[in-house]
């Protein structure tokens, strides 16, 4: 079949295959379903053996890394047979029993889907709000939570994104609802117990470009709502403990220009690409508009693209790529020090650990490489000491030591260095006569991480 796109010809051979009741269509399946078995048979068991390899990798019972936010300490686990993982916290001061405060599994029965949107503990940590989809349609119920009582409280609001922030009060939360199409573009803040009809609209974005957000700084001091497409970003701001809920503009959006703010005592830090194209840290007085005023924190620099921050009160932690590999680049703001934590292999991928602390020494990542499980850390930022919080466990057991990692770079036709991760068993001869498994992916500007796949153990062995 020939079909016509924006004046251009093009020759699709396999459109017939789109035809799902058509008998031939039906036909081929059943060939190919066919041909695919008699092939697998020739191998005998190998499909069982595999199965059963993959299946003794997976660690099915564990608990996460234990983390503090505010009075409580907080970890979930999930144990071999259940579906969903259970959340549990204690007081930090007290020496105590777990705590059970939400069992995704018990509040999954019944529902032919499920799925957790987010949880989210009031400051006085005596209230949560958490958001569920039941109906797979990634269409959630916000919902409120008395940890008091573990009473649900009798109100609920329909058709919400999964994304929220309570105020410094713990009375009123900023909850983002959805257009027609399904962008999220308005905020509201409700006065939690209170009829829903009563949530005020304190931010709207028109424009069908661009859909909102909302986060809280580091140190809790402000909510930043954001509207953001795919190249422009605008944030505007208030006080956590505001009365009245109105936003004020940080800057306004420019096309192309994209920022991101968090506050340190009374300036907000500012990741933007102005100027900078892989994006610079600028530091300007909370109420200033004028962007040429502002002070820079950490200059671009060339070949390095930095993607994130996370400013605490002593520190701010820089999330920057170089060469295809992530690396923390750790600023201090009292001796104005700099250092880069250190990775046990050379090539690794970073993934997220939860930090909800601002007034800390103390950093948590977690960090994984293609021959060593993913572990999470807690990192002294002072004397820079590591501490091991958990490590996922191969329960069938497993030797990162019978394995060698490292990083070489193929030149594209353009003479662009592509990073290509090796990982190969210790004793193999390196003389061009072994099988190579290739990956690679490049779609939508994400990229590849280096990371671990237990999958590929077998391959490896």
């Amino acid at each position: 079949m020939v079909l016509k796109h924006h004046g251009i010809l093009r020759e699709d051979p396999w459109r017939w295959l789109r035809e799902r009741d058509n008998p031939h269509v039906i036909a081929h399946l059943e060939a190919e379903n066919a041909y695919t078995e008699d092939w697998f048979t020739r191998t005998g068991d190998l499909r069982t053996q595999v199965y059963n390899e993959l299946i003794g990798r997976l660690e099915q019972t564990n608990s996460s890394a234990v983390y503090p936010k505010d009075n409580y300490l907080y970890i979930s686990r999930i144990r071999e047979g259940e579906d969903y993982r259970s959340y549990y916290r204690r007081n930090r001061y007290e020496e105590g029993e777990w705590e059970l405060y939400f069992d995704a599994n018990r509040e999954a029965k019944g529902a032919s889907y499920f799925d957790l949107g987010f949880l989210d503990v009031s400051p006085d940590g005596k209230r949560m709000a958490y958001a569920v989809d039941t109906i797979g349609e990634e269409s959630y119920t916000l919902k409120f939570r008395d940890l008091v009582s573990g009473e649900d409280l009798p109100v609920s609001i329909e058709e919400t994104f999964p994304e929220g922030e309570w105020d410094a009060s713990s009375s009123f939360y900023h909850y983002v609802m959805e257009d027609e199409t399904r962008r999220p573009d308005r905020i509201y803040r409700y006065k939690v117990g209170e009829n829903p009809e009563s949530a005020q609209l304190v931010y709207t974005e028109e424009d069908s470009l661009f859909h909102v957000g909302i986060c809280k700084s580091q140190d809790g001091k402000f909510l930043f709502a954001s509207s953001e497409s795919k190249e422009t970003t605008e944030v505007h701001f208030m006080a956590a403990d505001a009365e009245d809920g109105k936003f004020r503009l940080i800057f306004g959006r420019r096309t192309s220009i994209q920022y991101f703010a968090d506050h340190h005592q009374g300036d907000f830090i500012i990741r933007t690409n102005e100027n900078a194209p892989d994006f610079q840290l600028i530091q300007l007085p909370v109420g200033e508009e004028d962007s040429r005023k502002a002070q820079i924190l950490a200059d671009p620099q060339e070949g390095i693209r930095l993607n994130d921050v996370l400013v605490l009160k002593d520190f701010l932690l820089l999330f920057e790529r170089r060469e295809g590999l992530d690396r923390i680049r750790v600023l201090s703001l009292v001796t104005n020090e700099v250092h880069l934590i250190e990775m046990q292999d050379a090539v690794y991928e970073l993934q997220d650990a939860v930090n909800a602390e601002y007034d800390t020494c103390h950093f948590n990542y977690t960090v994984s490489s293609p021959i060593r499980p993913p572990a999470t850390f807690r990192y002294n930022l002072k004397t820079r000491e590591t501490e091991l919080l958990r490590r996922t466990k191969v329960p069938s057991g497993h030797e990162p030591d019978k394995y060698t990692t490292r990083r070489i770079h193929a030149k594209a036709g353009d003479g662009t260095r592509i990073p290509v991760t090796v990982v190969t068993p210790n004793n193999l001869r390196l003389d061009g006569s072994a099988t190579l498994y290739l990956y690679g992916y490049g779609a939508y500007g994400e990229s590849v991480e280096c990371g671990f796949h237990p999958a590929w153990l077998t391959w490896l062995e």
